[in-house]
């Protein structure tokens, strides 16, 4: 094994198990174990750490579709788009403190580890991972409540774009303050040896459960309204409540979550280092789960490019676009942020870029928002925002 994969496995897991690693991979009969068994993992273990896989490389997938839609297509990355790059980071240092905690003995059966030695590296890496588990969290959720405000363009929409955003940051701080000091000194949660000046109280820890299940629903119940009022093609119309039914997956994802948390607390599991792999599966897929939704909501010029036929508004044909490709203000449907007589742009509800008519300029935009504040809508809809 390379010197640096040895200095990665000794900072992750300790000497112990580096050197495990660093024996299996020198080992002239590679094919005589598998490397999970090399490492001491067993039980659940392995199929943790492949879920924990599995499932980040489907949100990654996505979160590279949509930066690639951002460059390629749209040409315009915005914050947001940075900000969900970052969740899947975090994600990823959730699979690799997994591993960390199956190395240590999650996943086994309880009367097959042993504690002395192996509990300070198995509370450690379980910390890290509710660690990356919350700001994943944190991270999607201030994404799709940041694209909310790209999107939505009337006052009220964005009044309330706003007041989720700050809903979402104060939780997420929350919650992350609550991992951060779980124990006072932190270095007593995993070292028996230290005593504990302060420890989070249960109810400290049942909130972080209500607050991450009540912003889920805040964030995915703010668009219904809006979206009802749009008159949209019937296929566009089949994505967009698709796309939001996927979202309260993930919200159904957190309900089965509490659910297997509340089992647990009244029903002590006495082998729950191996029976606590239910748990792992879904939390693993609702972080997961939650970054592939946010990319979705993006990925409508994607899907375009690829499939122009498919969210085509019927009865439009050739002739009812202008010389950019795209259909005529008077052809389109309405969208968000628009309403009836009250028009000044069109724009599609999840795509995102620059004014596309090469006859508006910055001058025309302040005198067509100053033209909608004075009808009283307060509102300027930009081209594929």
């Amino acid at each position: 094994m390379h010197p640096c994969f040895h200095v990665v496995f000794l900072f992750l897991f300790g000497p112990k198990h580096s050197q495990r690693a660093m024996n299996f991979s020198n080992s002239a009969d590679v094919s005589a174990a598998s490397p999970t068994t090399s490492l001491g993992i067993g039980g659940t273990g392995a199929n943790q750490i492949a879920a924990a896989f599995t499932t980040w490389t489907i949100a990654a997938t996505f979160v590279c579709l949509r930066m690639w839609t951002r460059v390629r297509i749209v040409r315009a990355v915005r914050l947001c788009d940075w900000i969900i790059v970052l969740s899947a980071v975090a994600a990823f240092g959730q699979c690799i403190s997994k591993i960390g905690e199956c190395i240590h003995g999650a996943g086994k059966h309880i009367q097959e580890i042993d504690f002395a030695a192996e509990s300070f590296g198995m509370l450690q890496a379980w910390w890290f991972t509710l660690l990356t588990y919350q700001f994943t969290l944190a991270l999607t959720k201030i994404s799709i409540s940041s694209f909310y405000l790209t999107i939505f363009t009337l006052h009220w929409e964005r009044r309330a774009s706003i007041a989720v955003l700050v809903l979402v940051v104060t939780a997420s701080l929350w919650s992350i303050i609550c991992v951060a000091t779980a124990a006072i000194p932190l270095r007593a949660l995993w070292d028996i040896n230290i005593k504990a000046t302060f420890m989070q109280s249960d109810r400290a820890w049942w909130s972080l459960a209500g607050l991450n299940i009540g912003t889920d629903l805040v964030i995915f119940t703010l668009p219904i309204p809006i979206v009802a009022r749009l008159r949209l093609p019937p296929r566009q119309n089949v994505l967009v409540v698709c796309t939001f039914a996927i979202g309260f997956f993930v919200c159904v994802v957190s309900f089965i979550r509490l659910g297997i948390l509340i089992q647990s607390a009244r029903v002590p599991d006495p082998d729950w280092t191996y029976n606590g792999a239910n748990l792992t599966y879904w939390t693993l897929i609702e972080g997961n789960t939650g970054i592939t939704v946010a990319c979705i909501m993006t990925l409508k010029p994607l899907v375009s490019k690829l499939f122009p036929n498919l969210l085509e508004p019927s009865g439009i044909t050739d002739s009812g676009r202008n010389n950019t490709g795209f259909v005529s203000s008077s052809e389109r449907p309405l969208t968000v942020g628009s309403r009836p007589a009250r028009v000044l742009f069109n724009a599609t509800w999840t795509s995102s870029g620059s004014v596309r008519d090469d006859n508006i300029t910055l001058q025309d935009l302040e005198r067509r928002k100053s033209a909608a504040d004075k009808l009283g809508d307060g509102s300027v809809t930009v081209l594929d925002r």
